[in-house]
């Protein structure tokens, strides 16, 4: 059996814009279907217009044009009716337009309509296909009328035929259907009864129907003889405790009971408060001799005591051979200043002498003249290297950089190979779309926003018959695409056409692959790495970012 027309979707189709496009246009082909039943050029819901001095107002509501488009206005709309006598028409017009920054160059891809509704004078043209006239207004001398035409309405699917707009649970508008021609006639005279018939078989008898209420109760009768006694039965339960009565006169006192038992002792109370202090005692016997505290601390520094008287000098003896310098002694006291002697020549520099001990300083002689300059001594030099010192414990290991996770997401595969020579033909065949398998899903923001990522450029060879190693420089080629971003992969697809990639690549060459890292993210927010790992076999460090440079050779001849 036949089915409509429909696109089927299955896993793994690449839904292209026919399929959208036939499930779009069978959409819209039932709807327009449904539209005939209901009736092109009729007002389907809604729509109904009253009058209110010089303003029409137009209720919500849905018609079709006679061209199939729908005319709609979600509030109500008030328009003025134009001053002085006339004949105007309510319209309602589509006007359809695009979105223009969803345009794809010049073609729209977002299709618009909007319903506009007016007064215009009616002068008895058409309106026209995407046009509907839902009521006339006319104005005179004697005031300003308006009518619309119940043929125009489709009647609501459940209705009366009262000829009326009604409103229902919603508020909305509605057709009750055209009121039915002709009046009901007068009811006719009765006839005469027909014979009776034969009786019928007798029914099952019906259920039992519910007890009726009970009757009123009878007058009492006489009192029949007493019975004789009976045995004595149970005794019935305690009955409630009767109220309390009133208090009695107050009895003698009795006599005192003996002492009960102490109880508890009590929480101990406040303290009181302090009493005035007592007369001073005499003074006890002293009291044996504590235990020996322990040691005070250290008091301060006494004052420095005078100085002693200073002694006479004594004899200057004779002056002894110089003897080895013996260790410096304890500094004496200052002895009296000899008199100054008289200024002697300058004589030869000997040779440093060993250092005596330090000598009482004498009185300051008159101040020499100043002496010519000596010659620069000359340059010691330089001491022996001191032993290398002994080699210190290993720190701890630092943190490792964020570039050489080897989580850390990268390119793991491409499609083309990497580093080899193929024939023109194998490099269209190669080049009409590129495939990079990333590590890590990539975040859904930079999948929406779609950075071209991928640049494919072609590097001819050196024109044939170059002389010697003299090579003129030549001009890189860029081969055009466009870059799609998936969860995992990024597809990049030739837009330059075969034969002109043929002519490019005719003296043959090196493709160049660059794929820019830093402009995607994993979904955890880290930048992919431009690690080589996929095309040279060999682990590296995976350091976020850069740009992947890959690349095979076109060989002709």
């Amino acid at each position: 059996m036949a089915d409509d027309a429909r696109s089927q979707f299955v896993d793994g189709l690449r839904v292209t814009a026919d399929h959208l496009q036939n499930l779009q246009d069978t959409l819209r082909e039932s709807v327009r279907d449904l539209r005939r039943v209901v009736g092109l050029g009729r007002i389907g819901w809604g729509l109904h217009a009253t009058l209110a001095a010089n303003a029409v107002t137009v209720q919500p509501g849905v018609a079709f044009a006679p061209g199939g488009v729908r005319l709609n206005t979600d509030s109500p709309v008030n328009l003025i009716v134009p001053a002085g006598a006339g004949t105007w028409r309510v319209v309602l017009r589509a006007t359809q337009g695009d979105i223009a920054a969803l345009r794809v160059g010049a073609q729209p891809t977002l299709i618009t309509l909007v319903t506009n509704a007016s007064i215009e004078v009616d002068d008895g043209s058409a309106v026209g296909p995407d046009g509907l006239a839902i009521g006339k207004v006319v104005s005179s001398g004697t005031g300003v009328s308006l009518t619309q035409d119940p043929a125009l309405f489709a009647a609501a699917g459940r209705h009366s035929h009262s000829g009326q707009f009604l409103q229902d649970e919603q508020g909305f508008w509605y057709f009750d259907g055209p009121k039915l021609a002709g009046e009901p006639g007068p009811a006719g005279q009765q006839g005469p009864a027909g014979p009776k018939g034969d009786a019928g078989p007798a029914g099952t008898a019906g259920p039992l129907g519910p007890a009726g209420p009970s009757g009123p109760q009878g007058n009492v009768g006489p009192a029949g003889p007493q019975g004789p006694v009976g045995a004595q039965g149970p005794a019935g339960p305690q009955g409630p405790a009767g109220p309390q009565g009133p208090a009695g006169s107050q009895g003698a006192e009795g006599p005192a009971g003996a002492n009960g038992p102490a109880g508890p002792r009590g929480d101990t109370g406040p303290a009181g408060p302090t009493g005035s202090a007592g007369p001073k005692g005499d003074t006890g016997a002293v009291g044996p001799a504590g235990p020996q505290g322990n040691a005070g601390s250290k008091g301060d520094t006494g004052p420095q005591g005078l100085a002693g008287p200073q002694g006479q000098p004594g004899a200057t003896g004779p002056k002894g051979d110089a003897g080895a310098a013996g260790p410096q002694g304890l500094q004496g006291p200052q002895g009296q200043p000899g008199a100054a002697g008289p200024k002697g020549d300058a004589g030869a520099a000997g040779p440093q002498g060993l250092q005596g001990p330090q000598g009482q300083p004498g009185a300051a002689g008159p101040k020499g003249d100043t002496g010519a300059a000596g010659p620069q001594g000359i340059q010691g030099s330089a001491g022996a290297a001191g032993p290398k010192g002994d080699t210190g414990t290993q720190g701890p290991q630092g943190i490792p950089g964020p570039g050489f996770d080897p989580t850390w997401p990268f390119i793991r595969q491409v499609s083309w190979p990497q580093g080899t020579q193929v024939t023109v033909a194998q490099a269209l065949t190669t080049l009409k779309q590129l495939t990079v398998t990333l590590s890590a899903a990539l975040d859904q923001n930079v999948i929406k926003a779609g950075p071209q990522v991928v640049q494919v450029w072609f590097e001819p060879d050196p024109p044939p018959g170059a002389a010697g190693n003299v090579v003129p420089p030549t001009t890189i080629f860029t081969i055009h695409g466009s870059t799609a971003l998936n969860t995992n992969t990024a597809l990049w697809t030739r837009k330059d056409d075969d034969g002109s990639v043929t002519k490019t690549m005719a003296v043959g060459g090196r493709v160049l692959i660059r794929v820019h890292c830093g402009h995607l993210l994993a979904t955890d927010g880290r930048n992919f790495s431009a690690a080589l790992d996929c095309v040279t076999q060999a682990a590296s460090p995976h350091v976020p970012g850069g740009i992947f440079e890959s690349w095979f050779f076109v060989k002709v001849g």
